[in-house]
């Protein structure tokens, strides 16, 4: 469960983030949709991407944009200036929520029933953490997916990313706590 870029990843100490970012959903953990950051009145396009299929929300922090391109399974990173592609990293399921990024660090759920995170700048694994209690999977939207897919945002607040796994009431639901610097569970609960 630990990644290549593990170890490089403890030695990054975690910054206040810049008020112009939008590092995850709405903003911030609140999902405010809110900045303090200034906008012109008069917005023009500066670059445009082509990516395909389904997208979510986009997130953007320390110069790079990020995105999920659902139907290909992939967190993709942009150059947030120019829209150049700097990396891919593909999962083996669909990534449905906005990815959150956190000190270094980009944290997504995926329909695998893993928790993904990956180092911001060039896209290598850090951790990777199941919270669905075994690797079972059934098909979904013509896809296998996990029987405990992991279907909301990641919310970290001081150093711990929350998230949920579970879809299928029968199946129960899954709510866990994760360090965001090692991917260590700290407390799941199980709601059936």
């Amino acid at each position: 469960r630990r990644g290549p870029a593990f170890d490089q990843l403890q030695k990054i100490e975690a910054t206040k983030p810049d008020p112009a970012d939008w590092p995850t959903y709405r903003h911030d953990r609140g999902r405010s949709g809110s900045t303090t950051a200034s906008v012109p009145a008069q917005l023009s396009t500066a670059w445009q991407a082509r990516l395909s299929g389904r997208l979510t929300s986009v997130v953007v922090a320390d110069g790079r944009l990020f995105v999920a391109e659902t139907d290909r399974h992939t967190l993709h990173a942009l150059d947030a200036a120019t829209g150049k592609e700097i990396w891919s990293y593909y999962t083996e399921a669909p990534v449905r929520f906005t990815p959150t990024v956190v000190g270094g660090k980009v944290i997504a759920g995926s329909d695998d029933g893993i928790v993904y995170c990956l180092r911001a700048s060039n896209g290598e694994l850090a951790w990777k953490e199941r919270i669905a209690p075994k690797d079972q999977r059934l098909p979904g939207n013509g896809r296998m997916i996990s029987l405990w897919p992991i279907r909301t945002g990641v919310v970290v607040s001081n150093g711990v990313a929350y998230v949920t796994a579970g879809l299928f009431p029968s199946e129960a639901s899954y709510v866990a706590a994760l360090k965001v610097s090692s991917g260590d569970t700290i407390w799941k609960n199980t709601y059936k």
